[in-house]
């Protein structure tokens, strides 16, 4: 899977490499995308052109390709998105330059937003679970003013555990 600012998504065949699927995103272009562990849903983050509006985080039928709904909460465009190992979590990462950083949490099956935090000093580019699912990692910062910072949050308590 592929996106970008072109507002598209792209789905592609592992062995033959040819696109196989395209979603067309009706926003000013996507900042982010991830794909559930089962490979049945997506979802994509816009990166709105005009400061400050919101982003928008979208979930998709990857199968066919149809808007199943939007998650909403973010307050700034969204600069990074991931699903949990077990698809049951979505976290945003998002946030303008000079301005401080946001990531939420979603439950995918509510569609609710869980937790919210604004720590990070400035905008949150990636955010990534591990592998079992327990931490969240965020990534932020990375201008000259200040330096990049990297936060751990413990998905059983939605605590952080430093920098």
């Amino acid at each position: 899977m592929t996106s970008g600012l072109d507002g598209a998504v792209r789905l592609w065949n592992r062995e033959s490499f040819k696109e196989e699927r395209q979603i067309v995103v009706p926003h000013d272009g996507i900042g982010s995308s991830a794909i559930s562990p089962d490979g049945k849903w997506i979802i994509t983050g816009s990166r709105p052109s005009i400061q400050p509006d919101p982003g928008i985080i979208t979930v998709w039928d990857a199968a066919t390709g149809k808007e199943k709904g939007t998650l909403k909460g973010p307050t700034r465009k969204v600069n990074g998105l991931a699903i949990s190992p077990d698809g049951k979590f979505a976290a945003m990462g998002g946030g303008f330059i000079n301005q401080l950083g946001e990531v939420k949490i979603f439950d995918l099956t509510t569609g609710n937003e869980v937790a919210t935090f604004h720590e990070d000093k400035e905008w949150v580019g990636c955010v990534t679970f591990s592998a079992d699912g327990r931490w969240l990692v965020s990534g932020s910062g990375w201008t000259r003013k200040l330096p990049g910072e990297l936060r751990i949050w413990d998905m059983k308590t939605l605590r952080g555990k430093g920098e």
